[in-house]
């Protein structure tokens, strides 16, 4: 974009919303080139077309998002909405967004906000007039007392974050992201799919999953921390809210998981010398595995742990150069019936005779390996002569109750608890191994 084309545009923008007063510091800031663009050390007309061209550029990222990547989006929505972490998931994210347009929907989202840079083109102005007619009626909700909040009915068909009292900087971002998305539904208003048609008149949909792009790529050290630190922080702190920092920590596991998945290819079996000590370290210093396992004393020296390795079947998790990223190991043995308070708890007792553990250790831990992990180990084991001799091949295990990332692991993968926690804490799971 030009300066003229800028120009125009952000005087355009400013003729359509200038009677809003939300808006009026923005607006004075700008044409009298006062308090943030010192701090920006440019014009405010450069900065917003610095901040537009980044916006678009997020847009494009979008739009030409690998199929991996929008797998890993997937997930950290499942896991945010899982633990009641507000995210995009609410407006669908941008996995459901790119589903829904398709491929040829892609190459039509970057034509129809990438082209719209400037007044005379064909979406420009339909964009502006819906952006301002949504604002106001986020002002007048505003002034009335009228809720406004996302799930409200009427808030749902306003533009109402302005009315929050944001910064100068907060608030032309604002007005730019908001203003690509009414682009994105004026160019969409026609389109012969009912269900794009339906996405694009809805209020959030492409910000939500520009607010996925941003997390993924902050995750993955690609993004202009000036738009992620916005997003992110909240109104108190000149922010937009839009982020919430709980989500970013899980796209920052994903994309860490994503790293590590690889190394689940090809497990190790057994033990060497060189992993029994990496055992032994973890055994002595990693305050879970101290808290949680019996391993202080199962793995005090070598010679004890090739003894415990003459009853077991076990399977690492390994990096490039040898480290014990985890463990899982199976072995038989039958299930402590005496621990059962009422013998019906668990009639079937006798037919779970494999007992089975995992420990994951940084930096794999709380990446949700865990359950590809077992399961890998799970299929290995079924080869062996050991496991083939035994007929039933149920599984139990005991863990800590107080352990709660180690029982949402047993549990998610299948495990059933059924006992209640005793006198050391312990609870005892089983399987029905497949």
């Amino acid at each position: 974009m030009t300066k003229e084309l800028v120009g125009r545009a952000v005087d355009s923008v400013k003729d359509a919303l200038g009677e809003l007063p939300e808006l009026n510091s923005t607006i004075s800031a700008i044409q009298d080139h006062s308090s943030f663009s010192e701090e920006l050390a440019t014009t405010p007309y450069g900065y917003i077309e610095e901040t537009y061209i980044d916006y678009l550029k997020i847009v494009r990222d979008l739009a030409t998002l690998s199929e991996d990547e929008v797998i890993q989006i997937a997930k950290a929505n499942e896991l945010c909405d899982e633990k009641g972490i507000s995210s995009s998931a609410a407006h669908g994210g941008a996995d459901r967004f790119l589903n829904l347009l398709g491929e040829e929907g892609r190459k039509k989202l970057l034509r129809t906000v990438w082209v719209n840079q400037g007044t005379e083109t064909p979406n420009f102005m339909p964009a502006l007039e819906d952006l301002s007619k949504r604002m106001q009626k986020g002002h007048d909700l505003s002034v009335s007392g009228e809720p406004t909040q996302d799930g409200d009915l009427k808030a749902d068909k306003a533009i109402w974050g302005h009315t929050k009292g944001l910064s100068e900087k907060a608030m032309i971002h604002f007005v730019i992201g908001h203003f690509m998305e009414r682009t994105f539904a004026a160019g969409y208003a026609q389109d012969p799919n009912s269900e794009v048609r339906k996405l694009a008149s809805q209020k959030d949909t492409l910000l939500a999953a520009m607010g996925d792009v941003i997390s993924l790529r902050y995750a993955q050290g690609k993004v202009d921390t000036t738009i992620f630190d916005l997003w992110e922080s909240t109104r108190e702190n000149n922010g937009l809210q839009w982020n919430p920092g709980k989500k970013q920590e899980i796209y920052n596991r994903v994309v860490e998981r994503n790293y590590y998945k690889p190394f689940l290819e090809e497990l190790g079996t057994g033990l060497n010398e060189d992993q029994m000590r990496q055992l032994i370290e973890y055994a002595k210093t990693d305050p879970e595995v101290m808290e949680n396992t019996s391993d202080p004393t199962r793995f005090r020296n070598i010679p004890e742990i090739k003894e415990w390795m003459k009853k077991r079947t076990i399977y690492t998790m390994n990096g490039l150069d040898g480290e014990l990223f985890g463990i899982v190991w199976f072995g038989p043995k039958p299930f402590p019936a005496e621990k059962l308070s009422d013998p019906s708890q668990l009639p079937n007792h006798h037919e779970y005779d494999i007992t089975s553990a995992i420990r994951m250790y940084p930096p794999t831990r709380g990446l949700y390996l865990a359950g590809e992990f077992m399961s890998k180990s799970w299929e290995a084991y079924t080869e062996t002569a050991e496991c083939k001799r035994n007929p039933n091949k149920n599984v139990w295990l005991e863990v800590s109750a107080g352990n709660s990332n180690a029982v949402n692991a047993y549990e998610e993968f299948g495990y059933t608890r059924v006992t209640d926690e005793d006198v050391h804490g312990k609870i005892l799971m089983v399987w029905e191994g497949k």
